[in-house]
């Protein structure tokens, strides 16, 4: 059985959409979308979107890095913040210990069965 790549942004994404196509699409590692029927789409590379998409990660990493210094808690590693991540370990070592007023950035957290089994992930 596939390991899905949920994530809070992810399932905030398909409620607001209120699409299960686009839940499986995106949760579905790439590596198994073939064997479980998913056709390939291929992301949109034009100048104008890749434009749109480094602006969105640079300002995210701002708003991280100034709005938010001092009171958000970052993942360890190198290279940029939007590739970096807690894991569901890290997460939930994390997270009872934010003080009032501290976020962590980029939390990974457990999705129930229940909420796999209702969007057949």
């Amino acid at each position: 059985m596939p390991r899905f790549n949920l994530s809070p942004s992810l399932i905030g994404w398909f409620f607001y959409h209120d699409c299960e196509r686009y839940l499986r699409y995106h949760a579905t590692p790439e590596q198994e979308r073939e064997r479980s029927g998913i056709p390939v789409v291929a992301m949109d590379q034009s100048p104008t979107t890749r434009a749109l998409l480094d602006a969105g990660i640079r300002w995210e990493e701002e708003v991280v890095r100034t709005k938010l210094a001092g009171r958000v808690r970052l993942p360890d590693g190198i290279g940029p913040l939007s590739d970096r991540s807690f894991s569901i370990e890290e997460s939930f070592e994390v997270l009872p210990r934010l003080s009032p007023g501290e976020a962590i950035y980029q939390s990974t957290i457990p999705v129930s069965v229940h909420f796999l089994r209702n969007y057949g992930l």
